[in-house]
């Protein structure tokens, strides 16, 4: 797997930065979220817990994938401004489990 950033673009607002990439994946399946945000992490010299990878598209019978990720300075920000789900998908948090009787 090659990882390939194609753009940086710093939102202030929201403390993080949106950074676009290109992975090129030669015979190999889609690479898993945890493995581009470690990728992630080493090209962009960042801690991997504040990365969030937003998408992962890859067009059929091809061997690149293009996506998109959110890297914050601070974990409370990261927080309060990125959804659940993707907090679940990228296992940042780990889903609650629901105790005998509640609905």
């Amino acid at each position: 797997m090659k990882l390939l950033i194609e753009s940086k673009e710093e939102n202030k607002l929201h403390d993080k930065i949106v950074v676009g990439f290109l992975i090129e994946h030669e015979g190999l399946p889609t690479p898993p979220r945890i493995q581009v945000r470690e990728e992630l992490a080493k090209s962009l010299k960042k801690d991997k817990e504040l990365i969030v990878v937003q998408t992962i598209r890859t067009s059929y019978g091809r061997s690149k994938s293009v996506g998109k990720a959110h890297v914050y300075s601070n974990k409370e920000t990261m927080m309060k401004n990125e959804p659940k789900y993707l907090l679940l998908r990228n296992q940042v948090i780990k889903k609650e489990e629901k105790k005998e009787g509640e609905n």
